[in-house]
This record gives structure tokens, sequence and C-alpha cells, in this order.
């Protein structure tokens, strides 16, 4: 015995020795004393131990005698003990002791043995079977055979519930009731049970949980109660289950709710009526030092705010003069500059550079004079200029400038007058910039094939006019009713984020409400997304408002149409440049005028391609399989965001390097464009030579990894710098050749049907990652293939010819001898 080794003996003084009745050459079982139960591996000259706290009845053990079925029985200090063994392998591994024991089983006194205890060389097996062992009180024999396991599920039931110890009187038995609610007092009880087997009672296992308190189950052996002190107010399950004498355990078991409620300090009404009481005082306290504040700081405050409003408007009204002069003399120089190059250039392509200059030019002269208009509003020093006059011709001549317009997106036109005079007191430059506002906004929010229509009308009110109606209806997308309240808010817009469909600002409805209010009118509007919205604009008949509106001694600003003409989208595809030659870049930008400007800078170098918006950007770049992607990122349908990832993610354009223009310069944003897979990130407004030298710059690393490709011509994924894309592109082309690999007429346009794409696609696919051709890539395959062969001497030149898809052994071996410069007889003899 070595106690620092746990495969030794454990202990010097052995009682008996048995051979193992399954592999008695192998093992020996050993009975020792104070030692427990020891198996010895004659090969291994190794002990494996078995002890009380395996399983054993005790740890001296005097005897140990086999029985017919293999089992070992075995006599103690404390009863006689079973231990059923198996030969399964699975059955020993998971067996903890690693002696492959199944299951073991204890006897003592009240299963019939004359004693616990056992007396040494007092054991000995009879010839039918029967074993004999010899204790201090006699012989205890029986046949192993008629011993039968008790398999009986015994249920469960609780039996009684204390409290203090101290029975307690239910209106029904307690095994038959689910739940008991206790006061916050009743904190200590105890609960008896019992499992319902009474072949040897005092054998039965017990284990029990307070769902609340313990964590697992508490096996109490054959101790039938459980008590718990001090229990918390709450919601608590007393769970019990129990065996019988053979250990056959009823999992179900019995169970009972126990709710122990709190002190009324902790119920939940008076943690409300605490906060409420605290609220009130912080309220009361708080109350009583504002208004001490206010009453002394009253007086003074009001002379501050007399005196901080009158510099405020001074403040202001040279605010508005200092801006009329900082934005419109830069923007009169501007203009005149422009008109004057249009008179003395005749160059189309100049002049359509200055017409793209004059009108943006004028779009911000008109966004500026509506930033101006509001501002003096807001001021109250608008100039006003009421007269008397029928409106009905004026909004008729302003409704028909909308017309080509219109007709250009489709849209029906329809204006109706209730009378063919009106007469109402306005002035008609504001009044045009009310009605052109609605109107314009009303076409550009109605998709094709919608109508726009104008109508003047005088509501009575019990039968008499007082105000003229203008109202314009339009069957566009319409506005959500949650957005209603706030669509005359200055720079307020309905749509937000980066897929926004309308360009605007947010300011023409601002001043539509603020010109409206100086004619004394009242503007309304109702809308339904998905059927239009109809705007009504109320202007009183009488003149008083006229007689109170300020004098119109202030600088009046020059009103200009606002009446826009749609620039016309076209989607070039190259200019009919040679695409040989020249590398394909796709422009997806919603902005006409910035696709345009792109293409010019980029035209003298590439052959360029324009896509509207996200959805077809995607989709033309699948079609075309250009050099390179220029997006911007606030787009229709889908963003920049979007098409970069659904390129990055889709196998024809996964290898396109991408650069994304946007005016977004946040590092949060441009982060996020790289994270998505962008190669570069141009901020707006960028110069005309970053753009060029970045398309330049990308497209020439793309050329020069392909040279490096080239030499020699690398066709798999895994010596192919890919993103995993293009690698499982690669893998999946390649699986495809190598099935067709005998097939001599397997040709180019097979493989495409095999991938579902176009000739056109692939070639471009393949120039991109290996710079080769379809049929060039077909090729190579096949005569690595052929090498393959001939260096492992598969088969001489013809059959290896055949077996790689040629037809002809002399094209075969003069297609070899330029991809590697030897003759295949030559590879076959080495």
């Amino acid at each position: 015995n070595d106690p620092h080794d746990p495969q030794s003996l454990s202990s010097d003084v052995i009682y008996c020795i048995l051979p193992d009745p399954r592999r008695p050459n192998r093992f020996l079982w050993l009975g020792t004393k104070g030692g427990g139960l020891n198996r010895f591996d004659m090969q291994k000259k190794t002990f494996q131990q078995f002890t009380e706290k395996d399983g054993l009845a005790n740890n001296v053990v005097y005897g140990v005698l086999p029985d017919d079925r293999g089992n070992l029985w075995m006599s103690t200090n404390h009863g006689l003990c079973r231990i059923t063994l198996s030969a399964d392998s699975l059955a020993m591994a998971e067996d903890s002791t690693g002696l492959g024991i199944v299951a073991i089983k204890n006897f003592d006194v009240s299963d019939g043995l004359q004693s616990n205890e056992f007396n040494y060389h007092a054991f000995c097996r009879g010839p039918s079977g029967w074993l004999y062992f010899g204790g201090i009180n006699g012989i205890t024999s029986f046949d192993p055979r008629e011993i039968r396991e008790n398999r009986y599920r015994p249920p469960v039931v609780i039996t009684n519930f204390l409290l203090a110890y101290k029975p307690v009187d239910h209106r029904q038995p307690i095994s038959e009731t689910d739940e008991i609610t206790l006061s916050y007092k009743q904190n200590a009880l105890s609960l008896e049970f019992a499992a319902l087997d009474f072949t040897a009672p005092q054998k039965n296992q017990y284990a029990y949980q307070m769902v609340g308190v313990d964590e697992d189950w508490l096996y109490s052996g054959n101790e039938h109660r459980a008590n718990y002190l001090n229990l918390s107010p709450g919601h608590y399950i007393f769970r019990v289950k129990g065996s019988n004498n053979d250990g056959v355990w009823n999992e179900k078991g019995a169970s009972l709710k126990i709710t122990i409620l709190p002190p009324w300090w902790e119920t939940w009404w008076a943690y409300a009526i605490y906060v409420l009481v605290l609220g009130v005082v912080l309220y009361g306290v708080r109350r009583y030092e504002l208004s001490r504040i206010r009453l002394k700081d009253q007086l003074k405050m009001k002379r501050f705010e007399a005196e901080k409003l009158k510099e405020l408007d001074q403040m202001k009204s040279r605010f508005i003069a200092n801006l009329s002069h900082e934005f419109r003399t830069p923007l009169t120089l501007i203009l005149g500059q422009l008109e004057a190059l249009e008179e003395e250039i005749d160059h189309p392509g100049h002049t359509k550079k200055l017409n793209l200059a004059v009108r943006h030019a004028r779009k911000l002269q008109e966004l500026i004079n509506q930033l101006l208009d509001v501002a003096r509003l807001e001021a109250g020093k608008m100039p006003f200029k009421a007269q008397l006059a029928n409106i009905v011709p004026f909004l008729k001549k302003l409704f028909a400038s909308f017309e080509s317009l219109a007709a250009r997106k489709k849209l029906g036109v329809r204006f109706y007058a209730e009378r063919d005079r009106i007469d109402v007191y306005y002035e008609p430059e504001k009044l045009e910039k009310i009605f052109v506002n609605l109107v314009s906004n009303a076409i550009k929010f109605t998709p094709e094939g919608g109508e726009v229509s104008v109508g003047v009308r005088l509501p009575r009110i019990d039968g008499r006019a007082e105000w003229a109606e203008i109202e314009v209806r339009d069957s566009g997308i319409g506005i959500p009713e949650e957005h209603l309240p706030y669509i005359f808010d200055r720079f307020y817009q309905v749509e937000s984020g980066n897929t926004r469909d309308y360009e605007g600002t947010g300011i023409g409805l601002a001043l539509v409400k603020e010109l409206v209010a100086l004619h004394s009118g009242e503007i309304q509007v109702t809308s339904k997304v998905g059927m239009g919205t109809v705007f009504r604009v109320r202007l009183p008949l009488g003149g008083q408002h006229s007689a109170e509106a300020p004098s119109a001694g202030a600088e009046e600003a020059a009103a200009e149409p606002a009446v826009a003409s749609a620039s016309k989208t076209t989607l070039p595809t190259g200019g009919g440049r040679d695409a040989s030659r020249q590398p394909i870049v796709l422009i997806v930008e919603d902005n006409p005028d910035m696709r345009q400007y792109i293409c010019e800078n980029l035209k003298e170098t590439c052959t360029t391609a324009e896509a509207r918006d996200g959805a077809r950007g995607f989709e033309m770049a699948k079609e075309l399989i250009p050099d390179l992607i220029i997006s911007d990122v606030m787009m229709p349908n889908i963003d920049g965001y979007e098409l970069v990832r659904r390129i990055r993610s889709h196998e024809m354009t996964s290898h396109i390097p991408i650069i994304m223009l946007t005016a977004k310069a946040a590092e949060e944003d441009r982060l996020e464009g790289l994270e998505t897979g962008a190669d570069a990130y141009l901020i707006k407004p960028f110069s005309r030579r970053e753009l060029q030298i970045r398309v330049r710059k990308l497209i020439e690393m793309r050329r020069k990894l392909l040279e490096q490709r080239k030499q020699p011509l690398k066709i798999t994924a895994s010596e192919v710098a890919v993103t995993p894309v293009d690698e499982q592109f690669l893998e999946r082309l390649q699986q495809v050749v190598e099935e067709n690999m005998e097939d001599e007429h397997f040709q180019v346009g097979d493989l495409c049907r095999s991938f579902g794409i176009g000739e056109r696609q692939l070639y471009r696919k393949l120039q991109a990652l290996l710079g080769c051709t379809p049929a060039a890539y077909i090729r190579q395959i096949r005569l690595q293939r052929a090498k393959q062969l001939l260096e492992k001497g598969a088969g001489t030149v013809s059959e290896i010819t055949f077996m790689v898809g040629y037809g002809n052994t002399s094209a075969f071996a003069r297609a070899f001898r330029e991809a590697f410069g030897k003759a295949p007889s030559e590879v076959l003899k080495k």
C-alpha cells in the first residue's frame, strides 16, 4: 500500500481473493481490512479501489463470492453488498470507478441477515449456486437467483405542515392542498412527506427543494421532514420526490405552492403612497422656491426682455440687409459672367456645361430668396402692396406655365373656376409664390399617369361668401397623417435618411404659410398615403387686411418665376468608344447633372455607363461587369451602402472596385462606407482632378494584380488573392470544367449555360480575376490535368490526350509544348 499512489493496494491486510468471474485470466478481486474492495490487473500490475464513497456498505470486506450471473457478493462489517458487473466497454467507460459497475445494492438485518457483522474466512458457494456467509449470530444462506428487485415507483405525498414546529389545522388534508398563503410573521415552517411503499419503509429515500431558496435538490436519505426558517415574503414552490427501498425514484413527486405576504408597509400600494408623498413634498418645496424667485425677478425680467427684443429686431434687420448684400452680389456677378459666356461660346460641349452652371446658380438664387422672404416675414419687415383684382385669369396663366412640365411627366392637368371673375385683395408677386410652390410640389410628388388640378371657388357660410378658396389637388404619394402637423415648419421634410426619392429643402411650405398669413388668410391640408394631397388656401374677400398691412416703403425683393423645367436623363453606354481598349466605369447617381459631370470628366479615358438609382445600378453591374463603379450614398430604392453590400455578395460583381460619393463628412459615415466594402470614399464637393486620379489608380492597381497572376497564369482559387465570393466562384468554375474533362465538345457556351450567365459576362469576369479568356481557362485546366496524369504515368500520351478532352494527339502535343515548354513524351519519360 502506497498512500500517495491511487493505483496501489488500498490496504496491506487482505481477507479474500477471487478471480474475476468474466475474465479470470486478467483480473483478481481482493477484499481488504479497512481498504474496501480492490481489483488487480495482472497485465498492467495496477489496482483499482472501490470503497464506501463509491457505494460499498463498509470498507472491511471479509469475503467475496460470485453468483451464476457474474455478480459479486461481499460480506462486510455492515451487511452484505451486491455489485452487478458488465462486460460492455461503454458501460465501463461511463462508470466513474472504471470497474464496469452497473448497479450496487446493500442488504442489512432488516432484509433477513443474521447480523450486520460477518466473520472472515466464513463464506462459501454451494454446488447448487447457494451462497453462505458466517456472522456473529450464525450463517446467512440464500439463492441469489431468488432475490427479486422492487420495481414499484411509489407515490409521494406531503403528510403534514407545521408552523414554528406546531401542527396547523387545515380545511382539507394537506396532501390535497395545492397552495397555502401565510402572513409575513409565519415564516418558520416545516413539511413532512412520505413515499407510499411499505416493503422496507425505513429504506425509502427522499429529496426536496424549495424553489426560490434552494438552487438544487437536497437529498435527505430516509429523513422525511424539511425545515425552513426566516423565509422572506414572496412566492415559493416546495417540491419533494422519493424512492422505494431499491432506489426506484418517483421523479414527479409532490409539490405545494407557498405564498408569504409582505407586511403592509412593504406592499405595492404602501410604496406608491411613499412615492406620492415624497413627490408632493418635493413639488411643494420646488414650487415655493420658484414662486419666490419669480416674484423677486419678474419686474427686472420684463424690462430685460423688452430691451432684448428691441435689440433682436434691430439685429435681424441688419442681418437681413447684410445677408441680401452678401448673397445677391456674388450671385449677380456669377450669373452675369455665365450669361456673357453663353453668348460668346458656340461650342456645344461648353454650352452644355454653362447651361448646367447657370441652372444651378439660379436654383441657389431661388433658395436664397426664399430664405430671405421667411426671415423678413418673421421680422415683420415684408412689404405688402395689396390690390383688388380678379384672381381667376392670374392663376390660370400661372397654371398654364406648368403644362409642359406636367406633359413631360405624363400628368393630367385641369383648371376650373366657379366664376370667371372673383375679385380679391392680393399682391401678385406674393400670391404667385404661394401658387407656384403648391403646384410645383403637386407635380413633383405625383408619379407618371397621375393628375394635378386647381380649382377656385367661393364657399358660402349661411348663404354668404366671405372667402375665395384656391384648391390644389393631386393624386400623388400622399403625406402620412403623423407628419401633417409639421409640414409647415421651417426645414421640415417628410422624407429623411439615405433613400429619399425627392429633393427639397423644407423652406417652401413654411414660406407659403407665412405669405398666406400676410394676406390674413388660412391654409389647410388633407392627405391620404397613396391617394394624394389637397391644399386649400382661403383669402378674405374684404380689404381690411390691406389697410392693416405694413407700408410698402421697405425694400422689395424681385419675384422670379418658380416654374421648373425637368432635366432630361440619359443612360449612355460608352459614347461609342472601344470598350476593349478603355475600362468601363458604371456611375450610379440619382442626380442627372452629377452623372453628366462625372461622365464629362472621365470620357477621355473611360467608357461610362449610367444608372439613376441603386436598384438599376446593381442590375447594370451584373449585366456589364464594369471595371469600376462610382456610387452616391443617398439614392432612391436602395442607398449606396446597400448597393455595395449586394455587389460584394454577388459572385459576378464581387471583384469590382467601388468609389463612394457623399456629402456625409462625419468619420462614422466614412467608416460605414469602407466597412461595407468600398475601396475609396470621396466627400462632396470634390475636385475633378481627385476623382480622375482615384479612378485611374484603382484601375491601374487591378491591372497590375492581373499581370502578376499571368506570370505564370494562376487558375486555382487558392492561388488568387480574391474575396471569399470570388474564391467560391472559381472553385465552382473549375469543378464544372473537370466534370466535363473528357468531353472534347465541351466549349465556352456549355460552361456559360452551366452557370446561367452570358458569354460576355463570363469573359469580363475572368478577365478581371485571371486576365484570361474563358476558352483559355478551359484549355489551361485540361493541360494542367494532362501534366498531372503524365507525371504520374497514368497512361500513354494518346490515352491521356483523350482523357483531357483532346480529339487530336498532334494538337494536344502542340498546345502542351506552348504551355509548358516541353513535349508530353518528355514529361512521361521522367
